[in-house]
């Protein structure tokens, strides 16, 4: 991608100048990060497992992984929740480097043509939530 500009967050100083992107390559932050971002790569998918796809996807992020990816549920299942009319889904698969890059701008088009995509993600996410009491009210059930 000519000139886009991008540097490693271990890299920045406080001067830097505006930038396109930058990598996160420190653990700790991602959480939190995702949340000012609208498209996460999450590691791990080009080398043999997937990491979770659930921070990324909680802040509302368009969210591309590699091949590696059936280790983690989500990954699976929210391919098919088409966030846009162009049917982006909510994580994009990359089978390889150059794939990748046709996902990426798959992502970037379905931003710049679509509205409220964060709010469709988090929703798919929202829905998803109370495993936990669910199962503590099916324990307590199940004493009586």
């Amino acid at each position: 991608m000519q000139g886009v500009t991008f540097e490693r967050l271990s890299k920045l100083s406080e001067t830097v100048a505006p930038l396109d992107y930058v990598l996160v390559d420190s653990v700790g932050l991602l959480a939190e990060l995702y949340t000012l971002g609208q498209i996460g790569f999450v590691g791990g998918s080009f080398r043999g497992s997937v990491h979770s796809v659930m921070e990324p996807l909680a802040a509302g992020c368009i969210t591309l992984v590699g091949p590696d990816h059936l280790n983690n549920r989500e990954a699976i299942e929210f391919q098919s929740i088409n966030v846009a009319a162009n049917e982006c889904s909510a994580v994009l698969a990359s089978k390889n480097a150059i794939d990748l890059q046709v996902k990426l701008k798959l992502a970037v088009e379905t931003l710049n043509s679509s509205i409220g995509i964060k709010d469709a993600i988090t929703e798919e996410v929202r829905k998803r939530g109370g495993a936990t009491a669910s199962v503590i009210t099916w324990i307590k059930a199940q004493r009586n």
